[in-house]
């Protein structure tokens, strides 16, 4: 499998585009920080590109938007932001 899609930074707008398209509990900087334990300062500031999230945040908000990690990472034309609607198991 390759990575060419990975970008080496989050792009700024990717919180704000899966925050349009996230599940229910994830759908407001508010609701996500709640769900993820990442402070709202912090989810404001990735937001808008101004904090790269430690690996440990880009985990929690990929599990809140239930999507693959590297689809955090993506060039948002070559990899899908869908969002399963299953859990799956670990």
């Amino acid at each position: 499998m390759t990575y060419d899609h990975i970008v080496s930074k989050m792009p700024a707008n990717r919180i704000s585009e899966l925050l349009k398209r996230a599940p229910i509990d994830a759908e407001s900087p508010e609701k996500l920080s709640e769900l993820t334990g990442i402070s709202l300062e912090n989810i404001k500031l990735i937001e808008a590109g101004k904090l790269e999230p430690t690996l440990n945040m880009a985990y929690k908000l990929s599990a809140a938007f239930r999507i693959p990690l590297e689809n955090l990472y993506a060039d948002e034309q070559k990899v899908s932001t869908s969002f399963s609607s299953e859990k799956k198991g670990c």
